[in-house]
């Protein structure tokens, strides 16, 4: 009887708990300049896609579920980007929002947005501030073609 007492101890003590760790979010980026504009390109995972529309982490949804929300995940993210050029702020929208599959897996939401400045781009600056507030892990992997070079940049 005291063995099994012990053995039941070891076991409740040994057994795991809920796993705090996670894999932070991370999103992808193109930056795309012109005259007196900068586009945006934005890829979403599915789990960055579903925490932007209120649901929870592991939703399925098709590609007529993204199409329906498509204004709302477009108004979203263009709200938590900015670009100025010259300190001067350049508004933002988003013009096209579409499902991503490979195959017949959906992986996420591509997310294209224009902004638009008053003036030639000189000095443009970008604030990116998607999913910080609930992920302090989150990266977004961002490339720009500037002059001919590319350039590499992490928020």
């Amino acid at each position: 009887m005291q063995l099994r007492r012990l053995v039941i101890a070891v076991v409740v003590v040994l057994a795991p708990i809920g796993a705090q760790a996670h894999t932070s979010s991370s999103t992808y980026g193109e930056v795309h300049l012109e005259p007196r504009a900068l586009r945006y390109v934005l890829e979403l995972g599915p789990l960055e896609t579903n925490e932007l529309l209120g649901l929870g982490p592991y939703a399925r949804l098709d590609e007529e579920q993204i199409r329906r929300e498509a204004g709302s995940l477009g108004r979203v993210v263009a709200a938590h980007l900015t670009v100025t050029n010259n300190g001067r702020p350049c508004p933002g929208r988003a013009e096209k929002v579409d499902p991503q599959t490979v195959g017949e897996r959906r992986t996420g939401v591509r997310v294209e947005l224009r902004f638009e400045c008053e003036r030639r781009l000189e000095d443009v600056e970008i604030g990116y501030q998607l999913f910080f507030d609930k992920d302090q892990r989150h990266q977004s992997y961002t490339k720009a073609d500037v002059g001919g070079t590319t350039r590499h940049h992490m928020f």
